[in-house]
């Protein structure tokens, strides 16, 4: 309920803020890899250490799931696009080889 969702919301924002990196908005040229965990919820079995960060583009990290169902990843807010992600599987995420370019017109 909402105990759960503001704990949630406080984890992200006191990650955010414990964080070396500075929360502003991404240059629109920069090519490092910014990511925000969406509900950083804290459980019995799992933590919340990384919440916030930036990759840059010669690096990458990998992730193992603890969630038992109903784990997702998406990109951009669009979760429609989702991929499972629920116990044992594990994500490798880094930036694109190929950058998209915006078209104002």
């Amino acid at each position: 309920g909402s105990t759960g969702w503001l704990r949630s919301v406080l984890t992200g924002a006191c990650g955010i803020m414990q964080s070396s990196l500075p929360a502003t908005e991404q240059k629109w040229d920069s090519m490092d890899l910014s990511f925000c965990v969406r509900e950083p919820f804290p459980s019995r079995t799992t933590g919340t250490t990384l919440v916030y960060g930036c990759i840059q583009p010669t690096h990458s990290f990998s992730l193992t799931s603890r969630m038992a169902e109903g784990g997702i990843i998406f990109s951009d807010g669009i979760v429609g696009d989702a991929i499972e992600f629920n116990s044992g599987a594990i994500v490798t995420i880094s930036a694109a080889e190929i950058q998209g370019q915006l078209v104002a017109s």
